[in-house]
């Protein structure tokens, strides 16, 4: 069989010639996984309450729902929720300015400052927080009007509350 020639007897661009050379064979381009982007490793502490939520929230990638209601304080703020699998913020609005006032810890790989996440020992808490003050299955520390508060079963964590009066 033949194979097919253009008709005007030039040669095709695919096809080397000493006016057409072949070209460069080059590599392609290693695109970027099309995983989900990696969200940046947030570690809460006491004082993240009352802090602006703009520097924390977009660390924490896509939330599962985002939810605002009027606030039940007296001063008419809207309260805003963001939840994650395994966390909750609850932050209340200020003009254009959300602050947070609750963090709730209660799966995923989210930890404090000090490294303590769900299924650490009450060891490991005591000894990065010390003892705090026991009330039943629960350590509550304090500073200032801020609070934070473990809970376990077993002593192993099972949840971590941040909160403060707003």
């Amino acid at each position: 069989e033949q194979s097919e020639q253009p008709e005007n007897n030039e040669t095709s661009p695919e096809t080397p010639s000493p006016e057409n050379p072949s070209p460069e064979v080059t590599e392609p381009a290693t695109e970027a996984p099309t995983e989900a982007p990696q969200v940046e490793q947030v570690k809460f502490k006491m004082e993240d309450l009352l802090s602006d939520a703009s520097g924390i929230i977009p660390k924490l990638g896509t939330p599962d729902y985002v939810g605002q209601s009027p606030s039940c304080l007296s001063n008419g703020l809207d309260d805003k929720t963001y939840q994650y699998s395994g966390l909750e913020i609850h932050c209340y609005v200020d003009g254009s300015t959300e602050y947070i006032y609750m963090i709730t810890i209660n799966g995923g790989d989210y930890e404090t400052d000090k490294g303590i996440k769900i299924g650490s020992s009450r060891a490991d808490v005591e000894s990065a927080y010390g003892t705090g003050s026991n009330s039943g299955n629960m350590t509550i520390y304090t500073s200032g009007n801020n609070e934070m508060d473990i809970q376990y079963s077993n002593d192993s964590v099972t949840s971590i509350f941040f909160y403060t009066p707003v």
